[in-house]
């Protein structure tokens, strides 16, 4: 399908023209135009430097080669002048310049060229410059220039033959009558000085008392834009502009309503029928069409009586389908005029009621544009509105379409922002965009990439320069390339996923998974690799673009490492320990709690809380996540039939109506369900498979085949066996180093005392002790945290705080005479209050393997070595180990 591009540059000529005269801002501008004009406007006042600004943007707007005399004049009429300046813009309006007058005056006029070699910037016509030279050689003493001087100066002989001066003389304002206007002015009786500013703001003759609020006031001419060369190029979307041009051509019914999503290029087909108007690329009955931008908003201003707004929008009607002009209109957000200028909620008479008339007739053309959702809540629902409107949709386009229109809008972008943009960072905007950023649309947020990424590069050499001390000629350099490196970059701003993560160098970490997590998670390697490989066939694309990037229903006992995987997945694959949403299950075990996932429907209590919809609101705000849903078995069928479409189609639709994608999650359930059959081959009899098979018995019995069918993966985790225990017994122990090495150099930095590093270490007596004191069947793991806490934490935490270990250095922690004690620099530190260690219940499973052989299970013999060490302990003194009862399951 056809594709279009992004809003012109109309919004920012808009955006440069209606600039607040705010002392910081006139400032900036003064310090511009010194460079131009070799601080000439040093004495120049507010209200001028604004005019000469606004006349620069009209020159730039017109293609002008200069800044002449005339747009100066036409500068005094801005919007942005106020205060001091309503002494000009009043001698203007009182002797009958009006706004329009100007217009008509310099589009008849024949386009300057530049007459003086600039800088780059546009520069100001020869009688311009004599012009600033005049009105400061006219002020006395400390006087500032205005734009009552700038007036006054016109009225030189030097100027006679200025283009402002023949235009002043062609409204009736010669030399002395304009020094006359200005003087009485200027001395008006303070009683009238709000008529006069009345009359300066609407730019209007007194005597007639008619607005000139005219088309050229609220709307924007593309077609002379499009002349002009303001309008970027369009690239495709030639059957919605054929479609356009039908409908246009139409006796009846004539006008068009473009519907779609919000950054697709609705606006764009419009600019582009512009252009192709322009170019004489249409019919021959819309040749000499002019297409104009309505500006609603403007429209609506400063209408504050019954009455005022339904007189604007008529003359603008009037003049629109008056026999002179061939106008269509443009209405962007066209759903807006339904309700437009209403005087009351019960009042239907708004804009849209206004227009019925013309558009019934075919008097009046226009083509609108909105999104769907716009389109049925205000358009849909006034049928006398749709009929008149034929709609043409819009859709997304596709990416391969996306890099067109990117590479259609290179120059524009290029040359606005100095860069170079290589076709790497195009198709790195495109496809990133639309792999991670689901709540837009193409080509939008491509733009959007491809903007922010070249002023990085911009921004990127103006820091380099100033440290450099600006010792480098800018003009020497080479221009910055945009890389997609650039473009990762400010994706990674966007969405808060690691540049790594965007980049190519994610397949090294892909294929290093498996590795990378069983260096963490001790005796799961077959949960460990079918996890592996299916986040591996998800990023490849193979699974489906639509369904989340895996999910995964983890089986097993407590304490074996199912919500650590979970962890470790979230900080290994999305580079973040924060992207990792858990939801305790057992907290949605009624039914009414389907809406604590999704939010409050509308009318309930809570529909306008922010912070309702806990699945729904946590992934929209990160959908790069691992959604980790624990204990799912407590949950109430409800939930689970709202959790179908998500492990199905990877979306979910919240309370306030916004689809949530879930295609960049990881969704994970946990359970304990099959717990004892796991527990019962402890010993390792039989295989995973089998395991496995053993497992979704119970599962079936528990969920729905619907539930179970719809989850890519059942990872069944295994009881720990003792080796198992021992690995993490270090791996837990090592966790506890460094967290303790990193107290210890944030306590030397604060302190500002300089110290060696702190080299912790533990003898084997210490970890015989913690797996003694923590291995539990039954528990799991979880008992060995706490026994580390006690035994290896505790007494290092103290030493820390007392200050004992200040110096830095080797420190081993040890085990003499059953208390445990640190072994620092050739003394043994002891703990004010002695670590006494306790071993929590053993339940050892009485296994097929121990019936059969008689034999009594290995751990049972580590845990007499224990009492063997207790006894020894006892000889000396109190016992600091306390032996619990071994316990058969």
């Amino acid at each position: 399908m056809p594709v279009g591009r992004s809003r012109s540059r109309q919004t920012q000529l808009g955006a440069a023209t209606l600039v607040g005269a705010s002392t910081l801002l006139v400032g900036r501008r003064r310090q511009r135009l010194r460079r131009l004009s070799r601080r000439v406007f040093d004495r120049f006042r507010q209200d001028a430097i604004t005019a000469i600004y606004s006349a620069q943007e009209e020159a730039l707007r017109r293609s002008h080669g200069v800044v002449s005399t005339e747009l100066i004049i036409f500068g005094i009429f801005s919007e942005e002048q106020k205060g001091a300046n309503l002494i000009a813009k009043t001698a203007l309006v009182r002797k009958g310049v009006t706004r329009e007058a100007l217009k008509r005056f310099i589009a008849t006029s024949p386009k300057p060229v530049s007459d003086a070699s600039g800088s780059g910037s546009l520069p100001f016509s020869e009688n311009a410059r004599l012009l600033f030279d005049t009105a400061n050689e006219g002020t006395v003493g400390n006087t500032e220039v205005g734009c009552e001087q700038l007036l006054l100066a016109l009225g030189d002989d030097r100027l006679a033959q200025s283009g402002g001066a023949k235009m002043l003389a062609g409204l009736g304002l010669s030399g002395s009558a304009l020094r006359e206007a200005v003087s009485e002015a200027a001395s008006a009786p303070r009683a009238g000085a709000q008529r006069e500013r009345q009359l300066a703001a609407v730019g209007a003759d007194e005597s007639s008392g008619e607005s000139d609020m005219t088309l050229d006031e609220v709307a924007t001419d593309l077609t002379q834009m499009a002349l002009d060369g303001l309008l970027d190029p369009v690239v495709g979307r030639q059957e919605e502009m054929d479609r356009i041009i039908q409908i246009l051509l139409r006796k009846r019914k004539n006008n068009a309503c473009l519907v779609g999503p919000p950054g697709v290029g609705k606006t764009a087909v419009v600019e582009g029928l512009a252009i192709r108007i322009a170019e004489g690329k249409v019919p021959n009955r819309l040749k000499g069409k002019q297409v104009y931008s309505l500006d609603l908003g403007q429209l609506v201003a400063g209408t504050k009586y019954r009455g005022e707004f339904e007189d604007r929008l008529k003359k603008v009607i009037n003049e629109v389908t008056s026999d002179e002009r061939d106008v269509c209109l443009f209405i962007d957000e066209i759903h807006q005029i339904v309700g437009a200028g209403a005087a009351g909620a019960d009042s239907s008479m708004d804009a849209a009621n206004l227009l019925k008339p013309s558009l019934a007739r075919g008097e009046l053309q226009v083509i609108g544009a909105t999104t769907a959702d716009e389109y049925t809540k205000h358009i849909e629902k006034d049928a006398a509105l749709e009929r008149r409107f034929q709609r043409v949709n819009c859709e997304e386009p596709k990416v391969a379409e996306s890099i067109e229109v990117l590479e259609g809008l290179r120059p524009a972008y290029e040359a606005h922002h100095g860069v170079l943009l290589t076709p790497e960072a195009l198709q790195a905007a495109v496809r990133l965009s639309d792999r991670y950023v689901n709540d837009r649309f193409l080509p939008d947020k491509a733009v959007d990439l491809i903007d922010e990424a070249s002023s990085l590069a911009q921004w990127r050499i103006e820091m380099e320069l100033e440290e450099a001390n600006n010792q480098v000629d800018p003009g020497e350099l080479s221009k910055p390339l945009v890389t997609a490196q650039d473009v990762a970059t400010v994706l990674a701003k966007w969405s808060g996923i690691p540049v790594e993560r965007l980049s190519e160098g994610e397949s090294d970490r892909l294929m290093r998974l498996e590795e990378t997590l069983e260096q963490r998670i001790i005796g799961q390697s077959p949960a460990v690799s079918a996890l592996s490989r299916a986040v591996r066939r998800a990023r490849s694309g193979l699974a489906g673009s639509s369904r989340p990037t895996a999910s995964f229903f983890f089986a097993g006992p407590t304490g074996v490492g199912k919500t650590e995987l979970c962890r470790v997945l979230a900080e290994e694959y999305y580079a973040d320990l924060k992207a990792m949403v858990r939801l305790d299950m057992s907290e949605f075990s009624e039914p009414h709690s389907v809406s604590r996932l999704i939010g409050a429907p509308p009318g309930y209590v809570g529909y306008d809380d922010p912070r309702s919809g806990q699945l729904t609101e946590a992934v929209r705000r990160r959908p790069y996540s691992v959604v980790v849903l624990d204990e799912i078995e407590k949950a109430h069928s409800e939930v689970l039939n709202l959790l179908l479409q998500v492990l199905e189609d990877g979306r979910l639709t919240d309370g306030k109506g916004r689809t949530v994608s879930f295609s960049n999650s990881i969704i994970v359930m946990t359970s304990n369900v099959g717990s004892q059959e796991i527990l019962q081959q402890a010993s390792g009899v039989g295989t995973y498979d089998q395991l496995r098979a053993a497992v979704q018995r119970q599962l079936q019995q528990k969920f729905r085949p619907e539930f179970l069918n719809r989850i890519d993966e059942l990872l069944i985790f295994r009881a720990l066996s003792e080796k198992e225990f021992k690995q993490i017994v270090r791996l837990v122990l090592g966790n506890a180093r460094k967290r303790a090495t990193l107290a210890f150099e944030e306590a030397a930095l604060q302190s500002g005392r300089p110290a060696e590093a702190l080299e912790l270490s533990w003898t084997a007596e210490v970890e015989e002790i913690v797996l003694a004191s923590g291995s539990n069947a039954v528990y799991g793991a979880r008992p060995l945290r706490r026994a580390v806490q006690r035994i290896f934490e505790d007494p290092v935490a103290e030493f820390l705080v007392s200050g004992a270990l200040s110096q830095g250095g080797t420190a081993t922690v040890d085990v003499d005479g059953g208390d445990v004690v640190i072994r620092y620099r050739g003394e043994t530190l002891r703990p004010a209050c002695a670590a006494t260690v306790t071993t929590e219940a053993l339940v050892i499973p009485r296994t097929q393997e121990v019936k059969k052989n008689n034999k009594v299970p290995s751990a049972v013999a580590v845990f007499r070595a224990q009492l063997l060490s207790a006894f020894h302990a006892t000889q000396q003194g109190e016992a600091k180990l306390a032996p619990a009862a071994i316990q058969f399951s």
